[in-house]
C-alpha cells in the first residue's frame, strides 16, 4: 500500500512539472496573439519568443513570430523565421506563402515563386492569388 501512495506522489509530481511549460507556452502565445491584434508587433515578438524558448520545436511559433516580424517590417528576421517554420513543418502552406511573399521584398524571386507554387500546390488559396498578382515580377 504504502508503494502504491509513493508511486501515485511521483506520477503526480512527474506529471504537474510537465503541465506548466505547457501553459507558459500557451500564455505567452495567447499574449502575443493580443498584442499582434493590437498592432503591437514588437511586444508580439517578444511574447513568441518567449513561447519559443519554452517550445522550440514549434513551426506555429514560428511562423506567427515570423509573420510580427513582417508585420514590423523586419524582413530578414521574418524570412528566417518562416524557414525555420518550414523546416520544422515542410508541407506548411501558410509559411510557404508568407515567405514567398517576404523573399519579394528581399528580392528572391526565384525563391518566391517555388515557395507560392508549393503553397498553391497545397491548397492555399492566397498563395494561389499571389502567384496570379506577381505573375509579371516572378518571370
Amino acid at each position: 500500500m504504502i508503494r502504491l501512495i509513493i508511486m501515485l506522489v511521483l506520477l503526480f509530481t512527474i506529471t504537474s512539472n510537465a503541465f506548466p511549460l505547457e501553459k507558459d507556452y500557451q500564455s505567452f502565445y495567447q499574449a502575443g496573439i493580443a498584442k499582434n491584434k493590437a498592432g503591437n508587433f514588437a511586444e508580439a515578438i517578444k511574447l513568441y519568443s518567449e513561447a519559443i524558448r519554452l517550445k522550440p520545436d514549434s513551426p506555429e511559433l514560428f511562423f506567427v513570430r515570423g509573420r510580427a516580424y513582417k508585420q514590423n517590417d523586419q524582413l530578414e528576421l521574418a524570412y528566417k523565421d518562416l524557414s525555420k517554420s518550414i523546416e520544422l513543418r515542410p508541407a506548411y502552406p501558410e509559411a510557404l506563402n508568407l515567405r514567398g511573399v517576404t523573399g519579394i521584398g528581399l528580392n528572391r524571386l526565384k525563391d518566391t515563386k517555388t515557395d507560392l507554387k508549393k503553397a498553391c500546390d497545397l491548397g492555399s488559396k492566397d498563395a494561389c492569388k499571389n502567384l496570379v498578382k506577381f505573375k509579371d515580377l516572378l518571370k
